[in-house]
């Protein structure tokens, strides 16, 4: 009994698609893609998609809260509304990092106010000029922390007035119902939701999730079939001391699909792009690593 009018396209007889096809070929208008703030990802996939749902998973202390607030604060910065929305952390824990990030201070000296005088004075300078810098944009970068157990329906019930642009979840195996005896089908109800919610507002919703030993989403598989985007990372000994972090995206709908290499410096919780003189290091280190992984194959084959 429902007309069908709307939901039927039509291409030959009867089309009614012709505009959508003009619409693709010849507006120049990208502001269905949000750019993420990093070079090397934008140049060539111009950032996310809105209508999207994206995946962020790296393994436990890889940093998946500092690439979402390196996200959230280049994307504010250039004029995007954000919500972040930090379960695993609490909020001057967050906004600490988020502070380490702007005035480039060591985030321990910050946490356990261990700033000098003058470096007191530099850092707040540098926090009211990121402030700015936001709000000439027209952008604006907002906190959501629950003082309560929550679920991701009740969490986009709370913001959904903010109409934000973009929406960080951090992350999804704290919201409640995850820890349920079904857990892997909970965890794919909620990017399912994330999915059909940033669909309806032209929004972007991106959830952190947990990444296994073995390189695997932990818990669901659904969760990465639902996302349109998927970044998976692993930080090591050798990444740590030389870094960077290692972005291997595993799904990346009507994009192209690539590994690309980000700098970050934990210390001052700063993930971004790297210069080609960095990137070579980085290269060269590996070309070593792997030749020297072939010599100790090839003297225990001789052994």
């Amino acid at each position: 009994t429902k007309s069908l009018e709307n939901t039927l396209y039509h291409i030959g007889k009867d089309s009614n698609t012709i505009d959508i096809i003009k619409d693709l070929i010849f507006n120049e208008d990208a502001s269905h893609v949000i750019p993420t703030g990093f070079k090397t990802w934008d140049d060539i996939n111009g950032g996310f998609i809105r209508g999207s749902f994206v995946l962020i998973a790296g393994a436990t202390g890889a940093g998946k809260s500092l690439l979402a607030g390196q996200l959230a604060k280049n994307q504010a910065e250039l004029g995007y509304r954000v919500s972040l929305v930090p379960l695993e952390m609490s909020l001057v824990e967050m906004l600490g990092r988020q502070l380490a990030n702007v005035s480039r201070f060591d985030n321990t000296k910050i946490q356990f106010k261990r700033l000098a005088e003058g470096e007191k004075t530099l850092a707040f300078k540098r926090w009211r000029r990121f402030e700015r810098k936001i709000r000439d944009a027209g952008g604006r970068y907002t906190v959501f922390k629950p003082n309560e157990d929550i679920s991701i329906e009740e969490t986009f019930g709370a913001l959904h007035s903010l109409r934000s642009d973009v929406t960080y979840l951090d992350y999804l195996g704290l919201f409640k119902g995850a820890d349920a005896e079904d857990q892997w089908r909970k965890l794919g109800a909620m990017c399912r939701f994330g999915k059909i919610y940033a669909e309806s507002t032209k929004s972007i919703v991106v959830g952190l999730a947990q990444l296994s030993e073995e390189g695997t989403v932990r818990y669901s598989r659904a969760m990465a079939e639902h996302a349109s985007t998927s970044f998976t990372f692993r930080a090591t000994k050798e990444s740590r001391e030389q870094g960077y972090l290692q972005i291997m995206p595993t799904k990346a709908r009507n994009q192209h699909l690539f590994d690309f290499t980000l700098g970050v410096d934990y210390a001052r919780q700063w993930v971004g792009d790297m210069s080609t003189e960095e990137r070579r290091g980085v290269e060269e280190g590996a070309q070593r690593k792997a030749k020297g992984k072939s010599s100790d194959d090839a003297d225990d084959d001789q052994k």
